[in-house]
């Protein structure tokens, strides 16, 4: 009944149902962009650590047969707290790998964190530049097709002076197409090989 109440007041408040699923990771970009950029309230399910990390400031954990509230961010609440089955048991895969002792809950906790931290940091402006390269050539892409088409007129015309210039604008924009294709596959593949590196790290701080 309160739901429901909520669903028809007028509220400047949004209720995101794990809105990432199905969605590529432009798209998760876009949401988020969005997301940060509203003015309101927002509500979210989600399991997405991109997505908590990025706009959470206040949890409501569910963890086992608990429900908690933490005031932070995910960062910090894994961190401070951590879910009840890093309790279980030490971390096997860390220590096997680094030939350390055991690494108890705390220091997973924190470890985990950090990970998390140095990713957004890493992965960020990656995001961010790729964004700008997607930005730019849509840009150019309709800058050369209007080059084109006042080229097309030009030479209709036979106006020579404006064929040469608008043909040196559509051909420059094209090969600045060219390049940032480039540079957006080479920066694709460094975020997808840095990510997949992270997700092999975050796995490590795990618990089996």
């Amino acid at each position: 009944m309160l739901l429901g109440k909520l669903l028809v007041s007028p509220a400047n408040l949004l209720l995101l149902d794990e809105p990432t699923n199905h969605l590529d990771m432009e798209s998760v970009d876009s949401l988020i962009e969005a997301v940060d950029a509203f003015s309101g309230g927002v509500l979210i399910v989600t399991h997405s650590e991109l997505v908590l990390n990025a706009l959470a400031t206040r949890l409501i954990i569910f963890d086992g047969e608990a429900v908690s509230v933490f005031e932070g961010t995910y960062a910090e609440f894994l961190e401070k707290v951590g879910w009840e089955s890093e309790a279980v048991m030490e971390v096997k895969a860390v220590s096997a790998a680094r030939n350390e002792r055991p690494v108890n809950r705390k220091e997973l906790r924190k470890l985990r964190a950090e990970v998390v931290s140095e990713k957004g940091r890493v992965l960020g402006p990656i995001e961010k530049r790729i964004a700008e390269v997607e930005g730019l050539i849509v840009a150019l892409e309709k800058e050369a097709e209007q080059a084109s088409q006042a080229l097309l007129l030009a030479s209709e015309r036979a106006d020579g002076e404006a064929i040469s210039i608008q043909s040196r604008s559509y051909h420059g924009a094209r090969q600045r197409i060219d390049e940032l294709f480039d540079e957006l596959e080479s920066l694709t593949a460094d975020y997808e090989s840095r990510a997949k590196e992270y997700e092999r790290r975050l796995r490590e701080t795990e618990m089996e």
